[in-house]
């Protein structure tokens, strides 16, 4: 949804964060849209998408496999 803005605002660094999540659980189709986001994101957005996963990671482990 955020990558393509389909209902809500488009944001590449949420859709980035989303499909992290995805790829941990693991979900079909995640590890493209990553691989497709990453190859396409600026450095400081992908700096961004981690700050997010660090803070989703220590308030919930379990999102993320750990």
């Amino acid at each position: 949804m955020y990558l393509y803005g389909e209902g809500i605002e488009q944001d590449r660094v949420v859709a980035n964060v989303w499909a992290t999540v995805a790829f941990a659980k693991p979900i079909e189709g995640a590890e493209e849209i990553l691989t497709m986001l990453n190859e396409e994101l600026t450095e400081e957005e992908i700096d961004r998408s981690v700050q997010i996963l660090t803070e989703i990671n220590k308030k919930h482990p379990e999102m993320l496999g750990g």
